[in-house]
């Protein structure tokens, strides 16, 4: 069965956690990071990035650059109320993103989950942006981004969607730009499945916009004719 008619739902009680925290406070090979162990290693954590909470929240992104490209990869933390994440065994969903160098696009877009996610249902991506409401802010989100994902390999480490940078909507919308999504949305978040219970995990974008624009303006600048 597919969870796509429970997504909505789900999505909505994650941005519900999500405002009350709010409140309280051919190109190089995928990136070789486990599900299981963060792209970034403690030592080589941005130490001031650690000093702003919302920075340390939100993640950095990491590059690897060759010849022909680059590859922007981050860790998502997997916890959400109802399934906190475990301290001592946290789980993690890696992002890697591969820019070919020429065309200054995406090749693929790659989504690495733990293997233990139930396989037949995959993962859901939805996107959500953040408004303004009154004298605060709300996230809403945009369910014309919703599209459920087919995993093309499992092995006892992971399970990887690894998509075009066009994919198919959930409800038959046209297709959904994903780069277009990540640099004008706020947020993405995941749901998928284990053993029929539903986790979701959500990861804020503007690290991803700031570091994208600067790998376009430095590593990959187009040559002066």
């Amino acid at each position: 069965m597919s969870i796509l008619p429970k997504a909505i739902t789900f999505a909505g009680v994650l941005i519900a956690s999500v405002i009350v925290f709010s409140g309280n406070s051919a190109l190089p090979q995928e990136p070789a990071a486990a599900s299981t162990k963060p792209a970034v290693v403690p030592e080589q954590v941005d130490k001031t990035a650690q000093a702003d909470p919302i920075e340390a929240l939100a993640g950095k992104w990491d590059s690897k650059c060759s010849d022909k490209g680059c590859v922007m990869f981050t860790d998502v933390l997997i916890g959400d109320p109802d399934h906190p994440a475990d301290p001592k065994h946290p789980e993690f969903i890696t992002i890697a993103i591969a820019i070919n160098r020429s065309t200054r696009k995406p090749d693929f877009f790659s989504f690495e989950l733990p293997a233990n996610a139930d396989r037949k249902q995959g993962v859901i991506l939805m996107f959500a942006k953040t408004v303004k409401d009154g004298n605060s802010w709300k996230m809403v989100e945009d369910k014309d981004s919703m599209s459920q994902l087919d995993f093309n390999s499992c092995d006892k480490e992971s399970c990887i969607a690894r998509v075009h940078p066009e994919i198919l909507s959930s409800d038959g919308s046209p297709n959904i730009d994903l780069l277009e999504k990540f640099l004008n949305s706020s947020h993405i978040y995941f749901i998928y499945t284990k053993k029929g219970k539903p986790y979701r995990s959500l990861k804020p974008l503007f690290p991803f916009q700031r570091d994208y624009k600067q790998l376009m303006e430095t590593e990959l600048k187009p040559p002066t004719p």
